[in-house]
């Protein structure tokens, strides 16, 4: 996957973590020090993009907001970037009935359900 980048000059860099599960300000530094670490190496990058899934997607908005004038774009992908509340109450139940228009009968009938939100 990341050869596609690769042959074309870009550098890939991967942080890990020192705090294990939801820790956004541990990785926010943790990700902050290995870019850091990458320009101190191996020179200042001409360009500097950031991505990541779930928390990572988390992650990338924190970081384009802290450091707004170090990276050149980002790209958040299924990061939780609203309230719960919100995604759960719109977002779930709108890709439902599409599925339930697509596949119909695949799934028991949510009718009887009750939302706590």
């Amino acid at each position: 996957m990341l050869d596609v980048f690769t042959k074309q000059g870009y550098a890939f860099a991967q942080s890990g973590y020192a705090a294990g599960g939801w820790a956004i300000q541990e990785a926010v530094q943790d990700t902050e020090a290995l870019r850091r670490y990458f320009s101190h190496k191996y020179g200042a990058p001409k360009e500097t993009y950031v991505t990541g899934h779930s928390m990572g997607g988390f992650l990338t908005m924190a970081l384009m907001e802290t450091f707004p004038n170090v990276y050149d774009g980002g790209l958040a992908l299924c990061g939780p970037l609203g309230p719960a509340s919100w995604f759960m109450s719109r977002r779930v139940f709108d890709m439902r009935v599409v599925f339930d228009y697509l596949f119909p009968g695949a799934l028991p009938n949510p009718v009887k359900y009750r939302p706590t939100i």
